[in-house]
């Protein structure tokens, strides 16, 4: 029989962990020749150093482990999130696993509700057409527990050449002004914000509730690591109509948000900006990287059109609380 149990990281058996999870991940096709139990001991550590697992899932089957899950809860206020490509399951219970992910994931949900978290997210990155089969293991697993998918984008770079853009390239169309986005008021932003993504093709935003989509406002724009100069916004006739969010990384920059409140679409203002964007940006950066939901046809084909390359995509599922009570 089955059995689940939890504990904390710091009384997890790590060697044990990462014996099964080299093993899992040999055994698909994000397997490496060259990797090693070390190598997956230290992506183990760094997992928890950045996204710090609040708990961990064991499962076992006649004392054996045979598969694990780990959640970090208030990833933003009331959300959580599992670890990515989790749960690893052991080849040895491959008959078996889709019922051991369905356990680890039952157990998981049940962990988070009791803390009085109400939405549960799980991300599958780096999805190739050689991965795809493999996620879509993962997605009956989450499905069958009621994680719907919730949005599928598309990873995009570009390289940064600060001479690629002229003024007369980066110029706005009349009548509206660039500013930096840290001096915009905060509520004049945050309606700009919702405007601009309850018209668009977003579909993680419009998933969320009111309060999750302040939460996930405050987790992006409060951040430390926003680049002051390539954040901005556009104001016509002394209101926000349009701005985008850019996070310097060590090795990029990343377009973290970038939105146009409806009425101010079509006009070439969206253009402008991201050019306005790369401009900045490439003064610090080599590469500038976004996430775009592959529905947001427009914003997608604008990066395309601009130089931005695929790279791979994301897909994410989430739990709600409000979808389990309706």
């Amino acid at each position: 029989m089955l059995e689940v149990t939890n504990r904390a990281w710091k009384d997890t058996d790590l060697d044990e962990l990462a014996t099964l999870t080299f093993n899992a991940l040999q055994d698909s096709p994000f397997s490496r020749a060259e990797r090693t139990i070390d190598d997956v001991m230290r992506w183990l550590n760094w997992s928890h150093e950045r996204f710090t697992a609040d708990s961990v899932f064991l499962a076992h089957l006649k004392g054996a482990l045979v598969g694990w899950l780990a959640v970090t809860l208030d990833v933003k206020p009331g959300i959580s999130e599992t670890w990515r490509w989790v749960p690893y399951i052991s080849p040895e219970a491959r008959e078996q696993e889709a019922g051991i992910a369905k356990g680890l994931i039952r157990s998981c949900i049940v962990y988070i509700k009791e803390r009085g978290q109400t939405r549960l997210e799980a991300c599958f990155d780096r999805i190739s057409e050689a991965t795809m089969p493999h996620y879509e293991r993962y997605r009956a697993w989450f499905e069958a527990e009621g994680l719907r998918k919730v949005d599928d984008t598309a990873y995009m770079r570009k390289s940064l050449d600060p001479g690629e853009f002229t003024e007369d390239d980066t110029a706005l169309p009349p009548g509206y002004d660039l500013l930096p986005l840290v001096d915009a008021d905060g509520a004049e932003l945050y309606e700009c914000y919702s405007r601009a993504f309850l018209e668009s093709g977003v579909r993680s935003y419009h998933d969320m509730t009111e309060e999750e989509r302040r939460s996930d406002f405050q987790h992006y724009f409060g951040g430390s690591n926003r680049n002051e100069e390539a954040s901005l916004v556009a104001i016509w006739d002394g209101e926000i109509v349009g701005f985008s969010l850019v996070h310097s990384r060590p090795e990029e920059a990343h377009l973290a948000d970038i939105g146009i409140v409806p009425a101010h679409r079509g006009k070439g203002l969206g253009r402008r900006m991201v050019k306005n964007v790369l401009m900045k940006a490439a003064r610090d950066h080599g590469t500038v990287t976004l996430a775009v939901d592959v529905d947001n046809t427009s914003a997608y084909d604008l990066y395309r059109d601009m130089g931005f390359e695929v790279e791979y995509r994301i897909i994410n599922h989430a739990w709600t609380h409000r979808a389990q009570s309706a």
